[in-house]
């Protein structure tokens, strides 16, 4: 991977975002309840389908800016206070969801699918501020 894929990856990336944050949304509104006759589930695989390929794509845009995985630990370590949070809020959300599929799929729905949902949010704006400070970049594209 290169810099001249750097600019699809983040496009996809910024696709991927509007339906996480559209499912996301659907997902806190139902609150694990069937929506007319269409099951939660219908849902929460749509969510699945386009959240983790989103973190695969999260991965590689890390991988193309900051190259080696002793990098990113250095960029974490000295960079801006936004990234860190980026950082941490990406991992809750992904060990968070990780959670919540195993018990859904288990038990069914349950207040760590909550509080996922939260942290999530919390990730998606951020995200969202992250990529408006960089519409520059977009544009210079």
């Amino acid at each position: 991977m290169n810099k001249n894929n750097l600019y699809k990856i983040n496009a996809s990336l910024l696709v991927m975002l509007i339906f996480a944050l559209v499912s996301s949304i659907i997902q806190e509104y139902l609150g694990g309840n069937d929506f007319d006759n269409i099951s939660n589930s219908v849902f929460v695989i749509s969510h699945l389908i386009v959240c983790l390929p989103m973190f695969a794509f999260i991965g590689l845009h890390l991988f193309i800016n900051l190259g080696k995985l002793s990098k990113w630990l250095k960029t974490l370590k000295k960079g801006k206070t936004q990234n860190k949070w980026l950082f941490l809020l990406s991992f809750l959300t992904l060990l968070t969801g990780i959670i919540t599929t195993i018990e859904y799929f288990s038990v069914g729905h349950t207040g760590i699918g909550g509080i996922h949902g939260k942290i999530g949010f919390l990730f998606i704006i951020l995200m969202i501020y992250h990529t408006m400070k960089r519409l520059w970049w977009y544009k210079r594209k």
